[in-house]
């Protein structure tokens, strides 16, 4: 960052970031974050859960499998 100090705005973007990237659902997010609705958090960070869409994809591939 060149020396240059974060805005609190930059710290909590990365936080939800994070959490989404970390597998955390979306709808906790949104609900921890205090946005209005679930399509906020959708807008500014849906595409940051596709990861965790992923991966639900793999476990429910693995028990199809059972």
């Amino acid at each position: 960052m060149g020396g240059k100090r974060p805005s609190p705005y930059t710290l909590r973007h990365t936080g939800i970031s994070w959490r989404l990237l970390g597998g955390v659902p979306m709808f906790v997010v949104s609900r921890d974050a205090g946005h209005d609705s679930y399509d906020t958090t959708d807008k500014r960070y849906g595409h940051l859960d596709r990861a965790a869409s992923a991966a639900a994809a793999q476990v429910i591939a693995g028990r199809s499998r059972d």
